[in-house]
């Protein structure tokens, strides 16, 4: 169901405002043209939207301008990267977003739990009670992450000899043992001395090239994908998150260098509209989480919420008509995905192919796959049709399945305050914290505790 959305309250006479978008020392060309069409519709000279700003025409690449230069930088109560009135919504790219996405800033370790004191049970048979246990024991070893392979192993074979679940902690130690077994078999399989990062790597880039040999190469990837696996190998470069190199052709035109959005921008603007550029270090090292969340039949509830998710090429003027769809909005999506047919759309409407950053790994229901990775541009709809937050810039996969479910991904938790309550299964969205909470059902109707 649509998200509800807290009501506005008076915009404050005072914001941080926009910077001037600077120079790069990469050349920056015009966009390639999507090829016309005979039945492709006139652009509107008006604003499709109640929030359109009053200028009219087509914006010149490059000339919209961007938010503060600390954008990560945000207030307790409002969002300081964004504009008091919505009639400037348009203008604004986060590309705060596309840093935490660059640098893996979205994804934050649980805090360690508390460690189990050691204890021995002393009698002949190991202990299968959990009343016998000393108060306060449990088997869940929250203070090991569940990738700390080794300190696993340990600590299963010290719960075995300490005589405590002795066949529980034995299955538990053999997942891990064959974690470990799977970890060596790759480090094995490439070339000696490599960093785990980067043996991960090769083993993503590894699937890309099966998945581009089994099927037809569209994009003409694979002289970049087999150029990045021979420089990981020969300790050309290492797998660092954040470090980003540019591939074009099999040859890399840009070095390794920590990402910067102008920098990023301006390669994107001069490569990025060829199918045959590559992004390499955006992402992370293995395949990425893309888990959807559905339920099938008949409910009285709303366990599944879309958004209605506006949707524009970079570099597209804001007086082009807008492309709304609904995007499931999913917790266990890293990243945002569209369909075949929305880039197809995408490009007929506005008459600029989607920039692309390559290929991605993905870790799904049905198992790990690659798909293609773009950027554009999204913003939300509330239920009444008002725009709730500025455009925001975001790298997309890309489905071939038309039917597929577009999904969230991430980038709306770092824009928008969201919120849900015991009484209700409503979600709740708002640009500002004090909104939020002002709106949001009180949990005491619901008869719970916080």
């Amino acid at each position: 169901m649509p998200p509800k959305r807290a009501r506005r309250a008076p915009a404050p006479k005072t914001t941080a405002g926009p910077v001037t978008r600077a120079a790069s020392k990469v050349t920056k060309p015009t966009a390639e043209r999507a090829a016309p069409s005979k039945a492709a519709p006139k652009k509107s000279p008006k604003k499709a939207t109640k929030t359109a700003g009053s200028k009219k025409g087509k914006e010149p690449a490059g000339s919209r301008s961007l938010t503060p230069e600390d954008p990560m930088e945000v207030d307790s109560a409002r969002n300081p990267r964004w504009p008091a009135g919505k009639k400037d919504y348009d203008k604004f790219v986060d590309y705060s977003v596309m840093a935490a996405y660059a640098n893996g800033a979205n994804i934050e370790r649980p805090p360690r739990g508390k460690k189990n004191p050691r204890w021995r049970h002393e009698g002949n048979e190991p202990l299968t009670t959990p009343e016998l246990l000393p108060e306060g024991w449990n088997p869940n070893e929250l203070d090991l992450y569940e990738d700390e392979i080794e300190a696993q192993i340990t600590r299963c074979e010290e719960r075995i000899s300490d005589n405590i679940f002795v066949e529980m902690f034995k299955r538990r130690l053999e997942i891990y043992l064959t974690k470990r077994q799977e970890r060596e078999d790759m480090i094995a399989s490439e070339p000696e001395g490599l960093d785990w990062e980067t043996v991960q790597r090769l083993n993503s880039l590894r699937i890309i090239e099966e998945h581009l040999t089994e099927q037809r190469d569209g994009d003409g990837q694979l002289p970049n994908v087999k150029a990045i696996q021979k420089a990981y190998r020969n300790r050309e470069m290492l797998f660092i998150h954040g470090m980003i190199s540019y591939w074009r052709k099999g040859e890399q035109i840009g070095a390794p260098e920590p990402w910067d959005a102008k920098r990023d921008e301006a390669y994107m603007r001069q490569n990025g509209s060829h199918r045959e550029f590559w992004v390499e270090g955006f992402f992370g090292a293995k395949p990425m989480p893309q888990m959807q969340y559905a339920i099938y039949g008949q409910s009285p509830f709303h366990p599944t919420h879309s958004m209605l998710t506006e949707m524009r090429t970079v570099g597209a003027s804001a007086t082009c008509m807008p492309y709304i769809r609904p995007v499931l909005y999913d917790t266990g999506a890293t990243t945002m995905s569209i369909n075949e047919e929305d880039v197809d759309w995408l490009a007929y409407l506005y008459g600029i192919v989607l920039p692309t950053r390559g290929i991605l790994t993905i870790d799904t229901a049905n198992g790990i796959t690659s798909r293609r990775v773009v950027d554009i541009e999204v913003t939300i709809r509330d239920a009444n049709g008002d725009v709730m937050c500025p455009y925001i810039k975001v790298p997309t996969i890309v489905q071939p399945d038309p039917n597929a479910t577009r999904l969230t991904g991430p980038w709306m938790r770092f824009v928008l305050f969201t919120g849900t309550s015991p009484i209700s299964d409503n979600l709740t969205l708002s640009d500002e914290k004090q909104e939020l909470f002002q709106y949001l059902p009180d949990w005491r109707l619901a008869g719970t505790v916080p």
